[in-house]
């Protein structure tokens, strides 16, 4: 108990509302990655929601008293109206954070942004042949360059694949010797069943490898490294023991996900029937997030305190919580629940920090 309030009663205090809310405009895109979560690359064409109606999304967002808006992709820059639906957003007082893969000139929103998160997944050679696209790294340096002379927050998300991975440290320490400003989330690809099929391609969950991306981590350090997918949870040095405290995953607690057709998810990696929330155009926002089906499948299992033994046992069960729900080898095999299994990482990154 704490001030009267027992750990469920706080829990549902801190759920109240959101923190932020990841906007997916388009799921159009003018590259053809070998990997994608959302299997969409330049040969396929979506239909998008008119401005008037995002605005009004905006609006709703708005009065629930919500922070930060994430826009997300596809690529932005792709809808038509995006220029304007940014304005829209920061004159509303909101933070924006745009994810971009930085082909597209960035000069017009600038002003309307305060974070961008550019996609580079290698230096020149390397992120061309990822994504497709002849001359993509050089217009996303160009793009980076502008942004941190606006003086903007920046952020390097980088997907590692075979074709990247034990190459990774030169692009950090490219980008790292040019622009110390700059942050960086190199994640490993999660095989996931809305995705691009691309197993030939997976890092492998094995000793040596993880220790690499352990390495990679460190080589970064914590001043410049922006955790992702649990990875905060396995590998933060620092065990929260404090009476009550959130797990590092947002989904459920701190997150909301709106998709281009105005679909709700509570993660990503999570996009079925079994946890569709809602439909923004369809429903009222607060009562998405109050009542929808994938935000409480996420937020009973941190409640129901129900976890593998070993967890239960481990000094960092307070941020992690048993770790990424998508790096489960339930998951990995094709099954989209949430069990009671530890993150598959955890062995071989030694993470397990027993009492």
């Amino acid at each position: 108990m704490i001030n009267g309030y027992n750990r469920e009663e706080l829990a549902k205090l801190i759920w109240n509302k959101p923190y932020f809310v990841q906007i997916e405009l388009t799921r159009n895109c003018n590259y053809k990655c070998v990997f994608c979560f959302e299997n969409c690359d330049r040969e396929k064409k979506y239909e998008d929601i008119i401005k008037e109606k995002w605005k009004k999304v905006i609006d709703e967002l708005y009065e629930l008293g919500i922070k930060q808006i994430h826009f997300s992709g596809g690529e932005n820059f792709l809808y038509k109206d995006f220029n304007e639906i940014v304005k829209y957003t920061k004159e509303k007082g909101f933070n924006v954070l745009i994810n971009t893969n930085g082909y597209f000139d960035i000069d017009n929103i600038i002003k309307y942004s305060d974070d961008f998160v550019f996609s580079v997944h290698g230096t020149a050679n390397i992120h061309d042949n990822i994504t497709r696209m002849r001359g993509a790294f050089d217009k996303a340096i160009n793009n980076i360059e502008k942004a941190l002379r606006a003086s903007k927050s920046v952020l390097i998300n980088t997907v590692l694949i075979k074709d990247n991975f034990y190459e990774y440290l030169d692009l950090y320490n490219f980008l790292n010797s040019k622009y110390p400003n700059i942050k960086y989330a190199p994640t490993l690809a999660i095989p996931c069943k809305t995705g691009k099929k691309f197993e030939d391609r997976n890092i492998l969950l094995t000793r040596s490898n993880l220790q690499y991306y352990k390495k990679i981590l460190e080589t970064i350090g914590d001043e410049k490294l922006v955790y992702k997918h649990g990875m905060y949870g396995l590998c933060g040095i620092e065990y929260n023991k404090k009476e009550f405290s959130m797990p590092v995953c947002a989904a459920g607690k701190s997150k909301m996900i709106i998709k281009y057709n105005g679909d709700v998810y509570p993660c990503n990696f999570f996009q079925s029937r079994e946890y569709m929330c809602g439909n923004v155009f369809e429903e009222n926002i607060s009562s998405i997030w109050k009542n929808g089906k994938g935000f409480k499948e996420f937020r009973q299992y941190y409640l129901n305190e129900n976890l593998p033994y070993e967890c239960s046992k481990c000094k960092k069960v307070n941020n992690c919580y048993s770790g990424c729900r998508a790096w489960t080898n339930s998951y990995i095999e094709g099954k989209m629940d949430i069990n009671v299994e530890r993150d598959d990482r955890c062995e071989p990154l030694n993470a397990f920090v027993g009492n």
